[in-house]
């Protein structure tokens, strides 16, 4: 197995680009994906999310500036990690089951 590409592109594969947030009172998927840096997000469960960024320090700020300016109630915020499958999976070309 071999990683044919640059060292700052083997880093990019172990950045996180999403993270888990959960809200006692939840904003809907709509408002969320209004935020900017939002790519995607995804319902866990009626009261977790799990959001696709651009950005994560600019998500995150807005994510807690909107999260008390609306009474959403925030309380998770987790940065998901990219498992060692997921990191071999990548550079080796071959998809996780």
């Amino acid at each position: 197995m071999a990683f044919s590409g640059t060292m700052e592109e083997f880093d990019n594969h172990l950045m996180p680009n999403s993270l888990l947030v959960s809200y006692v009172n939840p904003p809907s998927v709509h408002e969320l994906m209004e935020l900017d840096g939002v790519q995607q997000v995804e319902l866990v469960n009626e009261r977790k999310f799990r959001i696709r960024y651009t950005d994560a320090q600019q998500v995150t700020d807005l994510l807690v500036e909107k999260s008390q300016g609306n009474q959403w109630r925030m309380s998770e915020l987790v940065h998901e990690k990219t498992s060692l499958e997921n990191i071999f999976s990548t550079i080796s070309g071959k998809k996780t089951a």
